[in-house]
């Protein structure tokens, strides 16, 4: 599906150079403008959009991953969720 996706932009694109080379410098300037503010609008319109939908909730249920690690260690490991205050690394004892 991304083989043919792909494809299809750089037929287009190549279509589109085609064409702004054959109408020349004046028409192609004109064109290449109402693309880019089309592109532009489209831009905002998605930005506009991730801003409302946000990230989520934080405080939402995970989506229930888990993993499992299996072996031996040798040396300090540390797992940490939330720290609150600080962090002492020197080894005790």
């Amino acid at each position: 599906m991304h083989t043919v996706a792909g494809v299809l932009s750089m037929l287009l694109l190549v279509c589109l150079a085609v064409y702004l080379v054959a109408v020349g410098l004046d028409k192609a300037d004109k064109v290449a403008s109402v693309i880019g503010v089309f592109v532009g609008l489209i831009g905002l319109g998605f930005g506009i959009v991730g801003l409302v939908r946000g990230r989520g909730d934080p405080n939402a249920p995970s989506c229930g991953v888990t993993s499992t690690v299996t072996g031996m260690v040798s040396g300090t490991v540390i797992q940490a969720g939330t720290i609150n205050g600080d962090v002492d690394g020197r080894r005790r004892g």
